[in-house]
Parts: C-alpha cells; structure tokens; sequence
C-alpha cells in the first residue's frame, strides 16, 4: 500500500497517469513563473491561483444576490468581494471550538457546531439559538428553515428522524425511525427529501435510505460501499458518489437519483473535494495525493496523514479530464468546500494545510494533458 500511495501521488501530481490512460507532458522547468512556448520566447505565467483571505476560515459560501462571499473567522461572521477586497462584518460570537458551518437555502442562518453543541446563528438579527435536543446528526432540511435531526429515544431504543422549523428544534415532528446512528443526512435541493447514510469518517456500515419527508417514508436506495458520500447537482437529478474501491483507491462515479444507475469516473477523490457546474455536464475536483500508506476516506476525513491536491475538470458524458492549472503553477494544498462565483469564472476552497481562502481563475484555455 505505501508502494502503491507514493507511486499514485507521484503520477497524479505530475499529469503523467490518470484514468488508465498515460499522457505526455513536458515537465522540464526552471523556475515556477517560467514557461517555454512552442514558436514563442519564454513568458512568465499568468498567475490563476492565489490566497486572497489568511487565518482559520469555516464556512465560506458564496451569496449569489449580493455578489459576495461569507464565512467565519476570527469571532466574526465576514462578507468579502471575490478578490478578498471590502472585508465588513455582519455578526460576531465567540464560539469556543467551530468544527463546521453549513447555511441554510436563504443563506440567513448558519447552524454552527461548536464542540458538542450545535448553534443557529441568525445574520439579519445577530442572534444565537441554542439547539437544545441532544443529537449526533443534523442538517438543514429541503424547506427553507427547516431541521431534520436524529432524536434517540433511550427508553424505547429507537433512533428517530423528527423535523423542526422551530430553531431549538421544539416543537417537532416524527417522520420516521432510523435505521443506525451518527448517520449523514443529505437534503434533496429542490424536493422535501434526505438521504441517508453512514459518515463516511467513522467505520460503519450501512445501507443508503431516501426519506419522503411530507409522506413520512423510508425506502432502501443503495448498498453499502466503504467510504460512500455524496453531493447533489444543482437540480438534484444527478448525484456524484465518492466511494473506496477494494485495493483501497477511492474513486468518484455518477448516479442518476431517479433510478439509482452509477457510471464510474475512475476519479481519486472525495466529492468534499469537488463542485458542480451549473449545466450539470461537468464538476471541478482536487484529486486526493497522499504521500504515503492511507486508510481512506477515514484518514482523510480525520486529518491523518499528509494529503495534497491537483485541480482537474471533468466531463461526466465523455469523461474528458482536463487540468485545471498548468504543470508549475500549483500550491500545496489539501482543498475543502469547494464553491463557484455566480458567473462561474472564479473556483474557491478553503485549506486545509495552512488556513485561508484561495481563488483559481478559471478560462477556456485551460492546460489540457495531451493524450
């Protein structure tokens, strides 16, 4: 395995092997900013990867109406301009530890896990609202507003998934029995639905279960693969699925969530790692490097081990892959919550290695591996 590791982050680093297929590409350099073009005198290259926020940032969106991006940082709750520029704060709290933020469909609250505790922090109002129901999962629901959470009933041994528009999650209401614990619940975008499966950063097994949420309905959606996690298209037709193959590589695939078909796109990464085109014909990932023997996803997911990154775009029709920055040009960096500008001309993610918030300038004339 540590064989195989150093030779999959030796070739995906440098473009020379993916997707089964072998490329040729001149990795002869002499300086980061300097390339050598065909009939042309060397030209230092136009800079697509930069940092634009330093520190500790959780949560980064983009806020399409305003043209903004928001995130946590410092205490404060900050709103930028996508060139980092015009910093203003529109909310602060002194949590104690935030492991994670995620929005809800308006953008207007954050459910913030600080520690043990899950908090709701209302923007407009600059108000907090404990979560006071003991949980190990929740998520914003489809509805806007809304929390789907598991209740654990110890008198009867019953995992439940109750649903609460109320922020402290009372008043509620039952929806229906869950089938383990510490479970990943996923939202449909557009249809009162969630999905259900195991964390993929625990080493449980489970199968995939899609809840009707106004009809109060469970049914069995997929099997069991180690690692499964998911990230919906933008109109929740299609699913990309990431998932750990048997001699260990993880892989990404795509599944059509009407009818549960999955095309493999032989892709090493995370779908924590990657983001959807509005079009729905393309998603841009950073594929996962590791440096040496790697239990995945767990060891990703749980910060162990030394990972990195290189950004490619792919084609789910064809399965065309195409890097997103040229051989030279790259930051170390291991990428999370990947999001795009309204206009889809500019990629941001957070890091993981070093804290901040980076933007990759996106263009037609990306650097494509001949083939």
């Amino acid at each position: 395995m540590l064989a195989l590791g150093f030779f999959l982050w030796i070739s995906y680093s440098t473009g020379t092997f993916f997707a089964g297929k072998k490329t040729e590409i001149n990795a002869e350099k002499s300086d980061k900013n300097i390339t050598k073009e065909s009939g042309t005198e060397s030209a230092v290259k136009e800079q697509k990867i930069q940092k634009i926020i330093e520190g500790n940032i959780v949560g980064a969106v983009f806020l399409k109406e305003e043209n903004k991006i928001v995130y946590y940082s410092n205490q404060n709750f900050i709103k930028i301009d996508p060139n980092g520029q015009n910093r203003e704060s529109v909310g602060a709290h002194p949590f104690q530890k935030v492991e994670k933020i995620s929005w809800s469909s308006s953008r207007e609250k954050a459910l913030v896990k600080d520690g043990d505790q899950y908090l709701v922090f209302d923007l407009n109002k600059e108000e907090i609202i404990p979560f006071s129901v003991p949980t190990d999962s929740i998520g914003w629901g489809s509805l806007n507003g809304q929390l789907l959470y598991e209740y654990y009933d110890q008198g009867k041994n019953r995992r439940i998934l109750d649903s609460s528009f109320d922020l402290s999650g009372k008043p509620w209401e039952e929806i229906t029995d869950l089938p383990y614990g510490k479970a990943t619940l996923l939202a449909h975008p557009l249809k009162n639905e969630v999905y259900v499966f195991p964390d993929p950063k625990e080493n449980v097994s489970g199968e995939v279960f899609r809840v009707d949420v106004s009809a109060k309905k469970k049914d069995k959606f997929l099997s069991y693969y180690k690692g499964m996690d998911f990230l919906f298209s933008p109109s929740g037709k299609k699913m990309l699925e990431s998932y750990a193959k048997k001699d260990g590589r993880m892989s990404l695939g795509v599944i059509d969530s009407a009818t549960g078909n999955f095309t493999d796109l032989n892709f090493p990464t995370s779908v924590k790692k990657c983001v959807w085109k509005n079009d729905e014909t393309e998603v841009l990932c950073a594929a996962i490097l590791s440096e040496g023997a790697t239990n995945l996803p767990e060891d990703w997911e749980n910060r162990k081990g030394s990972f990195s990154d290189v950004f490619w775009k792919i084609n789910i029709q064809n399965g065309k892959q195409t890097r997103l920055l040229e051989l030279g040009t790259e930051e170390r960096t291991d990428a999370e919550g990947l999001f795009l500008d309204k206009e889809e001309k500019a990629l941001f993610f957070v890091d993981r290695l070093e804290g901040g918030l980076f933007r990759i300038d996106l263009s037609e004339k990306e650097n494509e591996p001949k083939e």
